[in-house]
C-alpha cells in the first residue's frame, strides 16, 4: 500500500502541477488565440455594456463615461494632427516634401517634437471646449449633484493619491541613486592596448628545408 501511495504521488503529483502550465500554452499559441480570439471579443463587449450602464446611475459615472469616450476621440484626433503635421519616417519622402514645399498643395513638416506638442495642445483645446459644452448643458439640479459627487470623491481619494505619490517619489528617487551609484562605480574591463595587433599569416611560412618547388623531371633520372 505504501508503495502504490508513492508510486501514484511520483508520477501524479508532478502531472498534475505541469497541467496548468500545458494549459497556459495552450491558450496563448498561435492556434489557440485565434479560437479564443472571438469568445474573447464577446466577453470584452460585454463587460463594456455592464460597465457602461453601471456608470450610467450616478452623476460621477455619466461624467466619467462621457470622460472616458472623449479622451478615445482625443487621441485619436492627437494622432491625425501628429500625422498631417509631423515629418514622415521615410527620408525620400521627406526630401521630396521639402522639394516642393512652395506649392500650395504641400507644407513643410514640422519637427517632430513641436508636431506632438501642438497634437497634444489640440486635444486639450478640444476636451477642455466639449467639457464646457456638456456643462453648460447640463440642468441645475444634475450640476449641483454633479459637483456635490466631484467633492465627495475628492475627499476620498485624497489620501490614496497621496500615498501612491509619496511611493513614486520614493521609488523614482532609489532608481536615481541605483544610477547613479552603477555610473559612478569603476569599470572592470581593462583598457584596450594602444599598440596595434600584429596580424597573423594566413597561411605558415616555409622553412629553409621545405623543397619551395615541384622538382623537374629530368632531376628524377637515374645518374
Amino acid at each position: 500500500m505504501d508503495d502504490l501511495t508513492s508510486r501514484l504521488f511520483d508520477r501524479a503529483l508532478p502531472r498534475a502541477l505541469d497541467l496548468p502550465e500545458r494549459i497556459w500554452l495552450r491558450l496563448t499559441s498561435p492556434s489557440g488565440m485565434r479560437l479564443l480570439a472571438p469568445l474573447l471579443g464577446l466577453l470584452l463587449v460585454y463587460l463594456g455594456w455592464r460597465l457602461w450602464r453601471a456608470a450610467g446611475r450616478g452623476p460621477l459615472g455619466r461624467a466619467a463615461r462621457w470622460w472616458g469616450v472623449a479622451l478615445v476621440l482625443a487621441v485619436f484626433g492627437a494622432g491625425l494632427v501628429y500625422g498631417a503635421a509631423a515629418p514622415p519616417a521615410d527620408p525620400d519622402v521627406r526630401a521630396v516634401q521639402r522639394e516642393q514645399a512652395d506649392s500650395l498643395l504641400h507644407h513643410t513638416p514640422l519637427p517632430a517634437p513641436l508636431a506632438a506638442a501642438g497634437a497634444v495642445a489640440v486635444a486639450g483645446a478640444g476636451l477642455a471646449a466639449a467639457w464646457r459644452w456638456r456643462v453648460s448643458h447640463l440642468r441645475p439640479a444634475d450640476a449641483a449633484a454633479l459637483g456635490v459627487a466631484w467633492r465627495g470623491a475628492a475627499r476620498r481619494a485624497r489620501w490614496p493619491l497621496a500615498l501612491g505619490g509619496v511611493l513614486l517619489l520614493g521609488a523614482g528617487m532609489a532608481a536615481g541613486a541605483a544610477l547613479f551609484v552603477a555610473g559612478s562605480a569603476p569599470s572592470s574591463r581593462t583598457p584596450p592596448s594602444s599598440s596595434p595587433a600584429r596580424r597573423r599569416p594566413r597561411f605558415p611560412s616555409r622553412g629553409p628545408s621545405a623543397p619551395r618547388g615541384r622538382p623537374c623531371g629530368w632531376a628524377r633520372l637515374p645518374a
